[in-house]
């Protein structure tokens, strides 16, 4: 489980109650370790609760990796139906949807496949750069 969890101190302190040989927390990887941790993940979990698009569920999308995310509407805009949302209240919620997940790698596939798919139609920087000039025109004209 990579990150820090700046704002979410109770989340990562029940999580970290799971660490053992086959779960690990190394806490915030960037670069060439970060990416190859990304692409072997068996899961991503996006349990941010403010923002707007996350880069890194659009890459991790984009990497081929099954997803759960927070049921946040930006959350959703992003993953649509390639992505399993969970509740943060109760946090079982996240347990139970994670556990589902293991236990159908075929669905998990699917999953992979259908995230890839997504970031293959809406974010590439081609496309999201030609919304933007686009949108830009609109509001000077």
């Amino acid at each position: 489980m990579v990150g820090e969890g700046l704002y979410a101190k109770d989340l990562v302190r029940e999580l970290q109650r799971h660490r053992s040989d086959r779960i690990l927390f190394p806490g915030a990887l960037y670069g060439a370790d970060y990416r190859t941790l990304q692409r072997n993940a068996l899961v991503y979990i996006q349990a941010t609760e403010v923002g707007g698009t996350h880069p890194a569920m659009i890459e991790a999308m984009g990497s081929g990796g099954a997803v759960l995310a927070h049921d946040t509407p930006e959350n959703r805009e992003v993953g649509g139906d390639a992505v399993r949302y969970f509740d943060l209240r109760p946090l079982e919620t996240l347990s139970g949807t994670l556990h589902e997940c293991l236990r159908k790698p075929l669905e998990l596939e699917e999953m992979r496949k259908a995230a890839r798919q997504r970031v293959e139609e809406r974010y590439q920087w081609e496309k999201v750069t030609s919304d933007y000039e686009r949108l830009f025109a609109e509001l000077v004209d």
